[in-house]
């Protein structure tokens, strides 16, 4: 991606009302375009702007509804950040409406819908597995979606990949997989390597967990660190 540096840090901001971490504190338009400010004077590389919650099992949110929240917040930002602004969507008319209004980035969930959109537009593209193997498969199912990620998107300089965490069948499954990095990305072209653990269920299982998870990842070939708190995050 079009980044100032390696690693990198994108700074999250929840425009929901249901958000699993903040519980709705950035739906309000003039909050959540404070907190993305606070964000980049912090440190972040990339501000990630999200109206819709993702998460597995997470209530239906009409495109209306998505557009209703994302819209005030990203005409705000304009001008006022000097790093790449990011949506984290599913919607492809989402997605337009928001490289209209100086988005870069297309933080894609979907599973690959945002691709060719991302291609026609020249945008940045961060591909996430969207989770969906069975028990016990969850390395192969991952590796076969990045091999088709670099098929599909052969500017691998505009592309990010992220393994899903917390998407994927079990929390013993995604500590491995962030373990295995190197062997999930071998043979492969280089490219971008996004991790997001940030206050997942996974990180319960550890000590100061959202941040021991952060610098396994980063150890392990991590590229981009999406997380909630940016101040004090490790840069190398």
């Amino acid at each position: 991606m079009t980044l100032s540096r390696r690693p990198a840090i994108m700074g999250i901001v929840n425009v929901t009302p249901d958000s699993f971490h903040d519980g709705g504190s950035y739906l309000p338009p003039a909050a959540a375009v404070a907190h993305a400010l606070n964000l980049m004077h912090a440190g972040a590389d990339i501000i990630d702007v999200g109206a819709v919650s993702t998460r597995p099992g997470h209530p239906a949110v009409t495109e209306g509804r998505e557009l209703a929240r994302l819209i005030p917040v990203l005409d705000a930002l304009r001008g006022k950040v000097s790093v790449p602004l990011s949506v984290d969507t599913v919607s492809p008319a989402v997605a337009a409406e928001a490289l209209a209004r100086g988005v870069t980035v297309l933080n894609d969930q979907s599973g690959g819908r945002l691709l060719p959109l991302a291609l026609d537009a020249g945008a940045d593209y961060i591909g996430m597995y969207p989770g969906g193997e069975a028990a016990g498969e969850t390395f192969a199912a991952v590796r076969a979606h990045f091999e088709r990620l670099l098929a599909a998107f052969p500017d691998h300089g505009r592309l990010c990949l992220d393994p899903g965490i917390g998407f994927c069948h079990d929390r013993m499954s995604e500590i491995d997989l962030i373990e295995r990095l190197p062997e999930l990305l071998d043979g492969l072209p280089p490219v971008d390597i996004l991790v997001g653990v940030s206050h997942k269920r996974l990180t319960k299982l550890y000590p100061d967990g959202t941040r021991a998870l952060e610098a396994l990842a980063l150890r392990s070939g991590a590229t981009v660190i999406r997380t909630h708190e940016v101040a004090g995050e490790a840069k190398e």
